[in-house]
């Protein structure tokens, strides 16, 4: 098993192919983070408060 991590173009660490349990979820949860981290990157900060229907969740809130 190599423990070396690919970086794709937008920052993302891809998770392991072949790796234990924990390995991999914490891998795919940094994964999901750097996704999230990258989508929100051209918002500004008018957008990160705004609410979408009745929910108390925001971009923002999201990153924090």
């Amino acid at each position: 098993m190599s423990n070396e991590v690919t970086i794709d173009e937008f920052g993302r660490p891809h998770p392991p192919l072949v790796a234990d349990e924990p390995t991999a979820l914490f891998a795919f949860l940094d994964y999901q983070r750097a996704t999230l981290r990258w989508k929100c990157s051209g918002v500004d900060a008018v957008g990160m408060r705004t609410r979408v229907a009745d929910s108390d969740l925001t971009l923002g809130g999201l990153l924090k």
